[in-house]
C-alpha cells in the first residue's frame, strides 16, 4: 500500500507557554553514540524491524556549532541505517513514540529520493505512479506533410517551443513510521513524500 503524504496527521495543539500535556518532563537527550546503538540493534515490532528512537529527546534545532553537527549526522546516520541494504532485504521503520523532538523535522532528509526521470524498482510505488501519473504529452500529437496547411505548421512549431511541465524528485520512506504520543516543537515536513509502509500517528503534538 503506497500513501501520498500531505502530513494531515491527527495532531492535539498545544500552546508555547503550556507545560504540560502528554509528556510531563523531558524525555533524556538522544546522543550520537546512542544513535549508533539504535542502530545497530534494530527491534521487532508487529513483524517489521524498526530503530527504537521512543522516549528521548531529540534536538534538531541547531543553534550552534555542535547542534549543527548533531543535526547533520542524526540525519545522515539515520538515513543510511533506514534505507542501506541489509542481509534481510526488509527496509527498516522508525519508532519515535513520546519522544520531544525540538526543532523542524525533514522526513525528506531520512527517506530514498526517487529520480524524476526514472525509478528504484519499487513495485508498490511503480503501480502507485502508473495509476496516478498522467503521461506526458508528445511535443508532436500528429505528423506534419507537405499537404499539410501551413497554420497546422505554425501550430506544430509553437508546441515545439512550449515548456514542458517540469517534474520534482520525489521521496520514500520505505519502512513503518511511528509517532504515537510524540511532541514536535517545530514544522513537520513531508513534501514530496511516499510512504510504503504504515504510519501511525495518534495523539500527536504540535507545539505553537
Amino acid at each position: 500500500m503506497v500513501c501520498w503524504a500531505t502530513l494531515n496527521w491527527s495532531v492535539a495543539a498545544v500552546a508555547a507557554g503550556d507545560r504540560g500535556g502528554t509528556l510531563g518532563n523531558e524525555p533524556p537527550n538522544l546522543t550520537l553514540a546512542m544513535l549508533d546503538q539504535r542502530l545497530a540493534a534494530p527491534v521487532r515490532q508487529g513483524g517489521a524491524l524498526v530503530v527504537d528512537l521512543s522516549g528521548l529527546t531529540i534536538d534538531l534545532r541547531g543553534q550552534s556549532g555542535e547542534d549543527d553537527l548533531f543535526t547533520e549526522q542524526f540525519y545522515k546516520r539515520l538515513q543510511l541505517g533506514l534505507n542501506g541494504s541489509r542481509s534481510s532485504g526488509q527496509p527498516l521503520g522508525l519508532d519515535m513514540s513520546r519522544s520531544l523532538i525540538q526543532g523542524d523535522f525533514v522526513l525528506s532528509r531520512l527517506s530514498l529520493r526517487v529520480p524524476a526521470y526514472g525509478n528504484l524498482g519499487l513495485p508498490d510505488l511503480e503501480r502507485f505512479q502508473q495509476k496516478y501519473q498522467p503521461p506526458t504529452a508528445s511535443l508532436l500529437p500528429f505528423s506534419l506533410s507537405p499537404a499539410t496547411d501551413a497554420r497546422v505548421g505554425v501550430l506544430a512549431q509553437s508546441l515545439l517551443i512550449q515548456p514542458q511541465p517540469v517534474q520534482s524528485d520525489r521521496y520514500v520512506f520505505q519502512g513503518p513510521l511511528h509517532l504515537a504520543q510524540a511532541c514536535f516543537t517545530g514544522m513537520i515536513d513531508g513534501t514530496n513524500l511516499y510512504f510504503l509502509g504504515p504510519v501511525e500517528a495518534a495523539q500527536t503534538i504540535l507545539r505553537a
